[in-house]
């Protein structure tokens, strides 16, 4: 029984993880209720949840106050983008729904649900980008569409277990308890384990190109 609370038992390590995800999460949502600041705390959000992957965190809360300062205009500016691209795709959605029903509905719901799916795939890794790269918004979201469609099959699976907390809430609710607690920051920490190999693959591939060049 001694070793089960011993603090460097798989247990207690659990433990301790499942806490940092909730306090990051209520961070977050809080972060979110001005929706301006909702970008820097996503990314500042991917920083922390990665260095725990890694296990190289401190104090949570002050790493991820660092990140946030750190690339809040970045990150605010992306967020801003991603806005404006939901506000684009809603509209399109609310015309989709008030079209008469015939051959060129049909034709403009599948030509709405590809840019959709075109536009998460981009922007489901938006975050992790800005919270790992510092660059221009156009090098950024250039970036996190070649990581998106070099493994499309991580990028799905990205986008199906960012959206599957939000979406059981939705159906049943009794799951939104467990969305306010950890919707946002078990997501992100299960997705690092997706997203991290696409990076370093892009990371050896750039020094490799790096040293050639020398």
């Amino acid at each position: 029984m001694g070793k089960i609370f011993n603090l460097e038992s798989p247990f207690m390590r659990f433990i301790d993880t499942l806490t940092n995800l909730i306090i990051l999460n209520l961070v977050v949502i809080i972060l979110c209720l001005p929706i301006f600041t909702a970008g820097a705390a996503f990314s500042a959000l991917h920083h922390v949840v990665y260095l725990m992957v890694h296990e190289q965190e401190g104090y949570i809360l002050n790493d991820f106050k660092k990140a946030f300062v750190q690339n809040f205009k970045q990150s605010t500016l992306c967020w801003f983008i991603v806005l404006f691209m939901v506000f684009i795709l809603g509209g399109d959605y609310v015309a989709m729904y008030r079209a008469d029903t015939g051959n060129y509905s049909l034709a403009f719901q599948v030509t709405i649900w590809i840019i959709t799916i075109l536009a998460f795939i981009g922007v489901i890794y938006i975050f992790p980008v800005t919270a790992r790269y510092e660059d221009s918004i156009i090098n950024t979201f250039k970036s996190a569409y070649a990581l998106g469609f070099y493994s499309i099959f991580r990028t799905m699976a990205m986008i199906v277990i960012t959206a599957l907390p939000w979406v059981l809430a939705a159906l049943f609710q009794y799951v939104s308890i467990f969305t306010a607690l950890i919707g946002f920051s078990l997501p992100a920490y299960i997705s690092v384990y997706l997203y991290r190999p696409v990076f370093l693959h892009f990371e050896k591939k750039k020094e490799k190109q790096f040293l050639s060049d020398i």
